[in-house]
């Protein structure tokens, strides 16, 4: 840096971030060159960075020359996922980008107002660092123009071009990407290239040192998610979350679907990690179920889950009367209700047992199978039931009470001189002499011919006899046979009775069974009702003692 020198070792070393060619005479002579070269203290020519290590990383502040479009920071294509990660999601730091041409940029940072335009007459460097003024006259370098970056003019200066530029950058340049010292090995999570660190991208992870693939070490697998930047890929960790091959974040399950492990992902460094908690995939809720939050749960037992996708408990409705439906059902009549003995109201997940003294009524589409009673009616007076079944009372009974389930509670017996012609009525008199009605009539019995109705009163009469000797019986009616007539056997139906009293014999009231024969000297002639005395002068007195005939008046005569 000044002149006379004699040591070998001139001034010094030159600048950590600078290198120093031969006839150097500045520190700073010429700044390293960007991040893929770095210059220790007393470099003679930048150093090359090795693979797998860096001097700068893409998330630094822009150097020289670059900015950073920070408006990237809101990334429109990222408003979709937000709405579907279960984690706060951001977009990448965008890269540094280069001024514009015609502009340049001489300090650290990221904002654009750190472009400045170049003069008029001058040009921007192709690296955005300086700007590039004309020479007045281009035979004498005391006549160059050098751009000052402080006043941000073209001035003249009796330096040579490459003395103005040294001694310009030694003053703008330090600790920037265009002044690196020293490299470093590419940590976990990164990749390396060119001298810069990147993070590994969204959706794949790297868990090596000295890593160069862009891709790092490999794509998330599925189950898993890798934020960017990541060592080791996250479990997706709920039974509400699935995180598919090469997720970035973890999804929300969808409304009516369910979460599961699609490729039946077991990553080997998720230890002590439950595998239910391993979801890549999300698949529709199937029919019978239905699913909130990944979850899938079976309809509940009288409710049916008709269609794909379901997310209400309810699932689609009720099941129908006259069926029922278990848990997990696909149809409104899943199972027919079953027999007589059970019935299944609407939403029924199971049949019901009909209680003692009710019966089971089907639907009207049963078509009489009895497989589909829906509901379950008080029994009625004149039935009984039982298991279900309505019984009516037999002939002869009558109900008197309702919700019976026996017969001996709920049928009485109709009382003699009654009958009962249905179940649900009140007992009626047996009506005449005609009919007759023993205990437990269901209609009146008509007397059969030759017999009369007897037991009390005319019209509630209870049994029936054969015509007694000395009577006839006509329409349920007993009667005497008339004077002069008998009736010597049972069964007549007559007025005739057996006939008229024979002549010489006398029937001499009514109901007579056997003819009685008249005395001497007494005659009687046919159907008599008694013997008529012969008078004295009728015979001789000599013949009053002898014995004659006993059938006409004549009989008197001899």
């Amino acid at each position: 840096a000044t002149t006379g020198q004699s040591n070998s070792s001139c001034s010094g070393l030159c600048d950590a971030g600078y290198y120093c060619t031969a006839g150097s005479t500045i520190p700073w002579q010429f700044y390293c060159g960007g991040e893929h070269r770095y210059c220790p203290a007393g470099s003679g020519e930048p150093t090359v960075v090795s693979d797998g290590y860096y001097t700068s990383a893409s998330t630094d502040i822009c150097g020289p020359g670059f900015w950073r479009n920070s408006s990237l920071f809101i990334d429109q294509s990222l408003r979709p996922i937000v709405l579907h990660s279960a984690i706060p999601t951001k977009a990448d730091t965008p890269l540094c980008i280069l001024c514009e041409e015609g502009t340049y940029k001489y300090q650290v940072g990221d904002s654009h107002s750190l472009c400045l335009q170049c003069p008029i007459i001058s040009i921007s460097s192709s690296d955005r660092i300086s700007c590039h003024c004309p020479r007045l006259n281009k035979d004498h370098a005391s006549t160059s123009l050098y751009f000052n970056a402080t006043s941000r003019r073209c001035e003249s200066s009796i330096y040579s071009p490459s003395k103005l530029e040294a001694l310009h950058s030694g003053r703008i340049l330090p600790e920037t990407q265009l002044t690196k010292t020293a490299q470093f090995l590419c940590e976990p999570g990164f990749f390396c290239r060119n001298g810069t660190r990147f993070p590994c991208p969204k959706g794949f992870f790297g868990h090596k040192s000295g890593e160069t693939n862009p891709l790092c070490e490999g794509i998330c697998p599925p189950g898993f998610y890798c934020t960017g930047a990541t060592i080791q890929p996250d479990v997706c960790g709920r039974i509400d979350l699935f995180c598919p091959e090469g997720s970035f974040y973890p999804r929300k399950a969808s409304t009516g679907y369910e979460t599961y492990n699609d490729m039946n992902s077991n990553f080997s460094n998720a230890s002590n990690v439950s595998l239910s908690l391993i979801r890549d995939a999300e698949r529709k809720c199937p029919q019978g179920y239905f699913c909130i939050n990944g979850i899938k749960k079976r309809c509940k037992g009288g409710r049916f889950g008709g269609e794909k996708g379901q997310s209400d408990p309810n699932c689609s409705g009720p099941c129908l009367p006259g069926y029922y439906c278990p848990p997990g059902s696909t149809t409104n009549i899943q199972r027919k209700c079953g027999n007589v003995t059970v019935y299944c109201p609407p939403a029924s997940d199971r049949p019901v047992f009909a209680d003692n003294g009710y019966y089971t009524v089907q639907r009207a589409s049963d078509n009489g199978l009895q497989e589909t009673a829906h509901l379950q009616l008080k029994c009625e007076k004149g039935y009984f039931c039982l298991e279900g079944l309505r019984n009516q009372c037999p002939p002869g009974t009558y109900g008197q009470i309702e919700g019976a389930s026996l017969q001996a509670t709920a049928c009485k017996p109709c009382a003699e001189g009654h009958y009962c012609p249905s179940p649900w009525g009140s007992p009626r008199p047996c009506g005449s002499e005609q009919v007759y009605c023993p205990g437990q009539s269901w209609k009146p019995l008509v007397v059969d011919v030759a017999f009369y109705s007897v037991g009390g009163e005319e019209a509630f009469r209870t049994s029936q006899e054969v015509c007694p000797k000395g009577h006839y019986c006509i329409n349920g009616a007993k009667y005497k046979c008339a004077a002069g007539r008998y009736g010597n056997s049972t069964g007549l139906i007559t007025t005739m009775c057996s006939g008229f009293c024979s002549a010489g014999f006398m029937c001499p009231e009514e109901g007579t069974i056997i003819p009685i024969e008249c005395s001497d000297n007494y005659y009687a002639p046919r159907g008599s009702s008694s013997c008529i005395r012969c008078f004295a002068d009728d015979v001789p007195a000599s013949d009053l003692q002898g014995s004659r005939c006993k059938t006409a008046r004549e009989c008197c005569s001899f």
